[in-house]
């Protein structure tokens, strides 16, 4: 996404800017608790391992605050998935399910504050806009919007720069002083 400034331009990753406003989004609904989920129409049925099962019972807490709903399958070590977080699209939700039950945290220190921070960013990594997707001035417009009301619109939460500004006199200088 390319913007004007009054000092030149601004570029942002659009990628990487909705990545991090997923994450921050994501990391505040776990950690207050206040994730909605939306019923799913057709619940799906997952077929867990032993450790994934152990890992549920120890993530139920946190999953259910992101928003994931599910209740006891027909066979052992079954669960049919009733409930996905509300408002954003995720794809596959069986497989990151899997896969965040298959993910190790940690057991020790502040351990919650991390895995929370961990499964927003699994959450948000699976659900952010890919590179290349056009999107609409408006839907750019709301995605800057957004992104300069999290706490640090500059990173994504790996530390990747989101966006770039380019000052007229540095437009000048490149173009070799033409205007």
């Amino acid at each position: 996404i390319v913007g004007t400034l009054r000092s030149g331009l601004l570029v942002v990753d659009q990628e990487a800017a909705h990545y991090r406003i997923l994450f921050d989004r994501f990391r505040a609904r776990l950690s207050s608790g206040t994730g909605a989920s939306q019923q799913c129409m057709f619940p799906s049925t997952l077929q867990l391992r032993g450790d994934e099962e152990l890992a549920l019972g120890r993530l139920e807490p946190i999953l259910r605050a992101a928003g994931f709903d599910w209740t006891a399958g027909d066979a052992p070590l079954e669960i049919r998935l009733t409930g996905l977080p509300a408002d954003i699209d995720l794809p596959e939700p069986e497989q990151m399910l899997h896969d965040m039950l298959r993910d190790e945290y940690p057991k020790t220190g502040d351990a919650l504050a991390s895995i929370r921070e961990q499964i927003a960013r699994v959450m948000a990594r699976r659900s952010h806009i890919k590179a290349g997707k056009i999107l609409s001035p408006i839907q750019m417009r709301q995605l800057v919007d957004e992104l300069f009301a999290c706490e640090n619109p500059y990173y994504n939460p790996e530390g990747r720069p989101i966006l770039l500004t380019i000052t007229i006199p540095e437009i000048m200088q490149r173009l070799g002083g033409l205007a």
